[in-house]
Parts: structure tokens; C-alpha cells; sequence
């Protein structure tokens, strides 16, 4: 076991530190098929450093932000290794973000902090994986014309939210799996201590037993499907991944599926209000 620690959050502040959800984008993918971005042609190898900026893309301010909530993805390495994310200003660090196998697709969700011009860096030990990063929210800075944010609040006891398996406890969402293309929403404001005007919904999203490779994504109930991915399933793993997931219609988020059929887990640990 490895426990890195990346931040912390401290009391309240009318300005550092607040929270905004955007609509979820992709800023960031080094595979040739993709379209022009900002990482097109940017190499991934053992002791290269993919450097981009962060801030004004994809929705963020191109000032006022001190961090942005970003989901990274590892993808068809021949071997295997781990990225680190850090601002490109500081030296660096000796952590990971993620760890990956030989092709393999692997995700995690980041708060990735940015320096001073708004860039950030991404440094492989081991593999040569393509990347792709998708940016979902952000934190204003101190000084920040931010205050309408929101701040963080914990569940002193984390609740499951959802339980597509027909063999659990009945729940809202019991023999629910998701087909292949299909969407599934589930309310997370008015659960339990989460107020009805939570803006996000911090959760840990499990997708269990699936039929086939695929994606999950989360994205606000009552908008449209994004082109970006939350946690990467295999057949027949269960592979669970953080999202700091934007509240939209009735207080609740929709859940969609790539492909083949999969269950899905949801706990809910905290919320933005």
C-alpha cells in the first residue's frame, strides 16, 4: 500500500479554494486519430515531459485558478510504468497518479494544481502510453472573483447511493444494469445529509462484471453525453474510480455505458454547496 497525499481543505473562505463545476471537456490527447488539441504530437516515454497549458481551456479561467479536477487515462502502453502530474514550475515529484500495465487502459481522477502561467506537467516513469485528460471543475485562487463557488462538506458516514446487482440490497437502482449505450440516473441531492441544493456530489463510481471492454462516464442528469470517460472497465473486473460530479436536473447525475452490460456501484462521500 501507498498513500500519497496532494492536498487538504481548509475553513471556509469567501475567495480560496471554492469550487466550480463545467461542463466535462477534453483538453488533452496524444493519440494521432484524435482531433487537433492541446497535446497533438506531444510523445509520452521514460523520462519525458509533456507540458500544456490548463488554465483557459476546456471551460477554465485563464486566471483565478489555483487547481482544476481532471481525469487522466493511460492507454495501450507496451509496458508497463506510472505518470505523475505536477505544476510545470516545480521539480518533479516522486508520487504517481496512476499505475499501468502493459495494454492497458487505466484512469484516475486528479486535482491537478497549476503554476503561476496556468501549465501543467505530466512526467512518465516506465511505458510509453498515449494520454488523454479531461477537465471537469476547478478551484478559484486567493483574491479570485470566485465567491460564488461552493465549498466542500463530508458525510461523517459515506452511503451507497446505487446498486445495479440484482443480489444486493434492494435499492433505487437494484437490477439496473446498464446495456451497452445505455444511461442511467441516479439522485444524490436529498440523500441523506446532502442538501437539495448540493452543486456537485463527490462519489466512487464501481463498475462490476461487465460484458466487455468499455467506458463510464457521469456527467449532470439533463444535459448531453460528453466525449470523455470517468472509469475504464475490462470484462468481468470491477474497476472503481473517483468523480467530483455536477448535480443537474432533480438533483441528480446520469450514468452512461460504452459497451457491453455492466453494474454499477455508487457511494456518495461528500458534496460542493
Amino acid at each position: 500500500m501507498i498513500i500519497d497525499v496532494a492536498g487538504y481543505y481548509e475553513p471556509a473562505s469567501t475567495t480560496a479554494g471554492l469550487y466550480m463545476g463545467i461542463p466535462e471537456q477534453r483538453i488533452c490527447d496524444t493519440r494521432s486519430s484524435a482531433p487537433a488539441n492541446e497535446c497533438t504530437g506531444k510523445e509520452t516515454s521514460a523520462g519525458r515531459v509533456l507540458t500544456f497549458q490548463l488554465a483557459g481551456q476546456g471551460g477554465l479561467p485563464a486566471s483565478g485558478l489555483e487547481a482544476a479536477v481532471v481525469d487522466i487515462t493511460a492507454i495501450d502502453s507496451p509496458g508497463f510504468g506510472h505518470p505523475a502530474l505536477a505544476p510545470a514550475s516545480v521539480p518533479r515529484p516522486e508520487t504517481s497518479n496512476l499505475n499501468f500495465g502493459a495494454g492497458e487502459v487505466v484512469e484516475n481522477s486528479v486535482l491537478m494544481p497549476v503554476d503561476s502561467s496556468g501549465n501543467v506537467a505530466i512526467y512518465v516513469a516506465n511505458g510509453t502510453p498515449e494520454i488523454t485528460v479531461d477537465v471537469s471543475g476547478y478551484f478559484t485562487s486567493l483574491g479570485s472573483s470566485g465567491a460564488e463557488g461552493a465549498e466542500f462538506a463530508p458525510l461523517a458516514n459515506p452511503e451507497r447511493v446505487c446498486d445495479t446487482r440484482t443480489a444486493e440490497a434492494v435499492n433505487p437502482c437494484t437490477g439496473k444494469a446498464i446495456g451497452p449505450g445505455q444511461t442511467l440516473t441516479v439522485a444524490v441531492a436529498r440523500i441523506g445529509d446532502v442538501p437539495a441544493d448540493a452543486t456537485a456530489a463527490v462519489l466512487n463510481i464501481t463498475a462490476v462484471g461487465s460484458t466487455s471492454g468499455g467506458f463510464v462516464n457521469v456527467f449532470p442528469a439533463g444535459q448531453s453525453l460528453p466525449a470523455t470517460s470517468d472509469v475504464n472497465v475490462a470484462p468481468g473486473e470491477a474497476v472503481a474510480g473517483m468523480s467530483i460530479a455536477t448535480v443537474g436536473t432533480n438533483g441528480s447525475v446520469s450514468i452512461h455505458n460504452s459497451g457491453g452490460s455492466t453494474n454499477v456501484v455508487v457511494d456518495i462521500v461528500g458534496w460542493y454547496s
